[in-house]
């Protein structure tokens, strides 16, 4: 058997409240919904309350639905009104604060009642998109632009204000980390950009070759006039104008002018116990190069007891082993690091001693000589 719907209704001014007496013979009411005659507002509590903001004659609908799915509905007039000794209506003021980060705004309520309250509010967001009815609200945008937000807000008595604002929406850039490397033969040497952008592309790139020569390819390959060491540095450009940079120095040489040549400018390790971080880092290979018959012999030491290489020496080009040891560390707290180098010396090389810069960072207790 189907429900049957039912209810009571009483108003003081402009609140009405609504009293369910629906029965299901054979079972119980399962979902209760409803509309108040005016507007998209609705309930689905067994008992509702509304306030309206004016006075009038509205036809408030109650369809409930019972365990079984069989549905009835009813219908009945409410009669909202105000005592004819109020004083006059104080309209309310309209204002909201607004925060963004990227595309995503909030927005929030700041409105008053001098003599009641607000008891509706409606928020358009200047993109075409569906408004809110909430206090507070919140929106993101598709797309960066300029927006007219407006908040319309009514009191208890029917009284409405707006209030607007225009809100720029920028979308979040983060800058491009920037990256290269590069290899030289005597005087010509070739770069190789390895940039990353999280949140975009990189469109643009400028090199400074250390020499008062710049460029702006993506890969430039570059001809020193004599050799040297020359500080190189690229900067990078995403395509919402963030920028990265990066540095290293290379060695462009001649025979009669050789260098020692490495694979790596700087050597990084990490420790962390147990690997909880994917960081257990404590050996690296070095690749001596640039050595030819000028240069019959080189050798490779550290400046700290905890930093080992092997082999200490050779006569053609060679992989070096540089291996960290914790033993020569005690533990002194909870997180750091640690410094060294090694010196890569050559007879003959114009850049003899070479020193590479060796750190050892701690994710968990930090080690001291």
């Amino acid at each position: 058997m189907p429900p049957a719907a039912a209810f009571g209704s009483a108003c003081a001014a402009l609140v009405c409240r609504f009293t369910d007496s629906s029965t299901d013979a054979d079972g119980r009411i399962a979902t209760y919904r409803w509309s108040f005659g005016h507007g998209s507002d609705e309930a689905t509590t067994r008992d509702a309350g509304h306030a309206y903001t004016a006075p009038g004659a509205y036809t408030v609908a109650l369809r409930v639905t019972d365990d079984s799915g069989a549905t009835d509905s009813t219908s009945a007039v409410a009669h909202p009104d105000l005592p004819e000794d109020l004083p006059e209506n104080l309209p309310p003021v309209a204002a909201f604060g607004t925060a963004c980060h990227g595309l995503a705004c909030t927005f929030s309520d700041l409105s008053s009642d001098a003599d009641g309250r607000i008891a509706t509010y409606r928020w358009s967001f200047g993109d075409g998109s569906a408004e809110m009815i909430s206090p507070d609200a919140a929106h993101v945008y598709s797309v960066p632009g300029t927006y007219t937000v407006v908040l319309t807000i009514t009191d208890d008595r029917g009284a409405s204000a707006s209030a607007s604002g225009a809100i720029a929406v920028v979308a979040h850039n983060s800058p491009p980390r920037a990256g290269f490397v590069s290899s030289c033969v005597t005087l010509t040497c070739t770069f190789s950009d390895s940039n990353f952008d999280s949140d975009g592309t990189v469109v643009g790139h400028h090199w400074t070759f250390g020499d008062g020569e710049s460029g702006d390819e993506p890969n430039p390959v570059h001809t020193y006039a004599g050799f040297g060491v020359y500080h190189v540095q690229l900067e990078v450009t995403n395509d919402g104008g963030a920028t990265g940079d990066a540095a290293q120095d290379v060695t462009a040489a001649t025979p009669d002018h050789p260098a020692i040549g490495v694979s790596s400018s700087v050597l990084d390790f990490c420790y962390h116990p147990g690997a909880t971080r994917n960081c257990v880092v404590l050996t690296r290979t070095l690749r001596i190069t640039g050595l030819g018959a000028t240069l019959p012999r080189w050798t490779v030491s550290s400046d700290q007891p905890w930093i080992h290489v092997s082999p200490a020496g050779g006569t053609t080009p060679s992989d070096v082993t540089v291996s960290i040891d914790l033993a020569p560390l005690r533990p002194i707290g909870s997180r750091c690091c640690a410094g060294g180098s090694i010196v890569v010396s050559a007879a003959g090389a114009f850049n003899s001693p070479l020193r590479i810069p060796v750190s050892l960072f701690f994710y968990a207790r930090i080690l001291r000589q």
